[in-house]
């Protein structure tokens, strides 16, 4: 039910978006204004997100390591598609918006599963928390020292 509820709330964000703005594309968010419907939307999909993987994960049963996985295919599915189709504005920002959307529970479920059920919570959230944050150090540093994030300062 608050799956319905949040995406309800998600799609008259967006219909207020395009009513007052013309567009609901991130490319476009130039005012205050646009940025305060993004904003809004980004809260609602943040609750349909969670709401969501919630019901998939609880109340279907797939438990927090098949929600994860499950939501992770829709999340390829919805990247393709963004792919694909960059040259149709209605499924980019379709795309766009389903992956943000899913990114949410995608990441509480596999949290959740090895830091609190995986052996008993041996790794427990803060010590899962420490591995993530190493690896994103470490990443961090590999594309500072390869020059990735100097490129794309360049490029703008």
């Amino acid at each position: 039910m608050a799956s319905i509820l949040f995406f309800g709330l998600m799609l008259a964000s967006f219909m207020g978006w395009f009513l007052v703005e013309h567009d609901i594309s991130i490319h476009t968010i130039t005012t205050r204004r646009a940025e305060l419907f993004y904003w809004l939307t980004v809260s609602f999909s943040f609750m349909l997100g969670t709401a969501l993987g919630d019901y998939i994960g609880n109340d279907l049963g797939l438990g927090l390591f098949l929600t994860g996985v499950f939501l992770s295919i829709l999340l390829v599915i919805a990247l393709t598609v963004r792919q694909v189709f960059v040259r149709n504005l209605l499924l980019e920002t379709g795309s766009f918006w389903v992956a943000y959307i899913l990114t949410r529970p995608i990441g509480a479920s596999f949290a959740d599963y090895f830091g609190l059920k995986w052996h008993n919570g041996a790794l427990g959230s803060q010590g899962l928390s420490i591995i993530w944050l190493v690896m994103f150090i470490v990443l961090i540093g590999i594309m500072v020292r390869t020059d990735v994030v100097e490129a794309d300062v360049q490029m703008d």
